[in-house]
């Protein structure tokens, strides 16, 4: 397996995100309703960081 490949399996969602889900975040950072937000990484990964501890600490 490619690493590519391996990685994907390796993803609890057994897919990559849609352009149309990293919108989303995007329009919802760009709102209101995310002023309170300063300061953050958001892990827009569907759970892939639950499964790879060392990917928290980067």
């Amino acid at each position: 397996l490619t690493d590519c490949e391996r990685k994907y399996q390796e993803h609890p969602q057994m897919r990559y995100a849609q352009p149309e889900e990293i919108a989303n975040l995007a329009f919802y950072l760009l709102g209101l309703k995310s002023e309170w937000i300063s300061g953050r990484v958001l892990a827009m990964d569907k759970g892939f960081s639950t499964n790879h501890p060392y990917v928290k600490t980067l």
